[in-house]
This record gives C-alpha cells, structure tokens and sequence, in this order.
C-alpha cells in the first residue's frame, strides 16, 4: 500500500531498468502504482554510468532525459557528505517519470578527487570501504538532500535491502536535534517512519562492515 503523501528514499541503485533487475522490478512497480494512484513519492539513486554488459549499454540511453536541479542562485546544486579529513561533493540531477521525480547523486565532479569521483560509478562495485562510501551517500546524503535542499518532510522512508540503511542514523540524528529528545525516543520515531524490505534474506546478501572501517566513517 502506498499511503497519500509519500515522499520515500527507495534504494535505487541505477534507473528505470536497473543493473540489479530484481530491485529494478520492485521499484518499477512501487513506481507506477504511485502514478495510478497519483501519489507523491521522491525516489533516489546513487548515479552511474559504466555499464557491465551490451544490455546495460543500450539501458543507458535513458539518462537524455535528466536535467541538474538548481539552487536558490540558479546555480547546479551540489551537496556534500563527510567522509574522513574531507567532503565528498555530489551533484544531483532529476528525471521526471510520470508524476514521479527521481533525484540523483553524482560523485563524478570536478570538486573530488581521482578516488572520490568513482564512488557513484559503478554498482556494486569495489571493496567493503568504497560499499561504505556509496551506502553513506545513498542512506545520510539522500536524507540531507531531501530535508535540508528540497525542503521536503517524508512521511515515510522505504529501503529495500540494506543499501539505504544509513539514513536510519541520519533521521535519529536529525530527530535529536530538531525536537530535543533522547537517543531512545529518537529511535523508536525514526522507526515509525521507516519500512524495510529485502529480496536477499541471507547473509551473502547483506553487507557486514568490520568495526574499524565503521568507526572510521563514524567516529565523529
């Protein structure tokens, strides 16, 4: 059911047809009901572009039709994560689907470095530190985009898998401050506002962090 509303971070990990054509099957629905039902939902995505196969070559032909979202100056908007002695930038960039706006974020700009600039590139790629990376952009920056740059307030956020699960902590965080309550009571309102899926109940499907890499990218 897709409540009146809706404004859901869904994890997206490409487009219309994604890499992943399990998660693209169940976003594509989630996205089309929305557009029978004319509900509001705001969907992200990390945004890539190398493709791994000849089909997901012609796949990317969809991309004509984004346009950069722009600030209050007119100016491409450009947001920001913190990683560790440094900010990743990220650009984002909107497609219209039906009454559904898709928003994406894209790591590959001048601002970053060499490094920085592939965090967005390609899905399910590299190792455990750059699946961190792009879990942080797609979970915290996606929450930050929508609350703090298109001023929107989600009624509810939708994950599916645990790709997004990070802005979990970006809601408790936001929660804490904005209506000054404790950890505990943070948690139980972010857990009100939020739904889980997964097509992948086993461990290999789900990402395990090793401790040291997660108090790097959280320590502070």
């Amino acid at each position: 059911m897709i409540r009146q509303k809706v404004h859901g971070m869904i994890t997206l990990k490409n487009n219309s047809k994604s890499f992943d054509e399990r998660i693209s099957n169940l976003r594509n629905k989630v996205m089309q009901n929305a557009i029978t039902l004319r509900k509001k939902i705001k969907n992200g995505t990390l945004f890539k572009f190398k493709p791994f196969s000849l089909k997901q070559k012609k796949i990317l032909t969809w991309w004509t039709d984004k346009s950069p979202v722009k600030d209050k100056n007119g100016e491409d908007l450009i947001i920001y994560v913190k990683f560790p002695k440094r900010r990743l930038y990220l650009k984002v960039w909107q497609i219209n689907v039906g009454r559904i706006k898709l928003y994406l974020l894209d790591s590959d700009i001048d601002e970053n470095t060499p490094e920085d600039r592939e965090v967005t590139l390609r899905l399910y790629g590299g190792d455990q530190e750059m699946r961190i990376r792009q879990e942080i952009v797609l979970g915290m920056a996606g929450v930050n985009l929508l609350k703090n740059y298109l001023h929107l307030e989600p009624t509810v956020y939708h994950m599916n898998e645990g790709h997004s699960a990070f802005l979990i902590l970006e809601l408790i965080k936001n929660i804490i401050k904005g209506k000054k309550v404790s950890f505990e009571v943070a948690k139980d309102i972010a857990s009100s506002k939020t739904v889980f899926t997964t097509h992948t109940p086993v461990p290999a499907g789900n990402d395990i962090f090793p401790i040291g890499l997660v108090e790097k990218y959280f320590k502070e």
